[in-house]
């Protein structure tokens, strides 16, 4: 296990959305930290909380954008999203069991989730809404 740390590689260059990955970088984080140092008791719930305001607010403005601007791969793009959405509501109505058990699967949940959805789908929507003035 390592930690990630936000580097300007994983910009979209869409200023508003990287802000939102910085967010989900640090939660990685945080999970990594307790997971790491056993006496840290991972915030779980606190985490959990701010991956469903991510799913809330970030999931829902990248397709707001994407359908306003007329994103060729919209369709493919809300399967991602709505399987994240699943996954995390599902991790919430877990919450009450294994908690270092929950921590470490929503740590690699996160880490894939970043390194191939951020990492890779959302890389492609940067050049076109720069292109569309966002």
């Amino acid at each position: 296990m390592s930690i990630i740390k936000w580097r300007e590689a994983f910009s979209t260059g869409i200023d508003s959305f990287d802000e939102d990955h910085k967010k989900i970088v640090n939660l990685i984080a945080d999970l990594f930290e307790g997971l790491r140092d056993k006496k840290n008791k991972v915030d779980l719930d606190r985490i959990v909380k701010e991956c469903m305001v991510y799913v809330d607010s970030h999931l829902a403005a990248e397709e707001k954008a994407m359908q306003e601007h007329g994103y060729d791969q919209l369709d493919e793009h809300k399967v991602e999203h709505d399987g994240f959405r699943k996954h995390i509501e599902e991790l919430q109505g877990r919450l009450s069991g294994d908690s270092e058990g929950l921590a470490q699967e929503l740590y690699n949940y996160l880490r894939e989730w970043f390194s191939k959805h951020i990492m890779d789908i959302d890389m492609k929507y940067g050049p076109f809404f720069k292109e569309k003035g966002l």
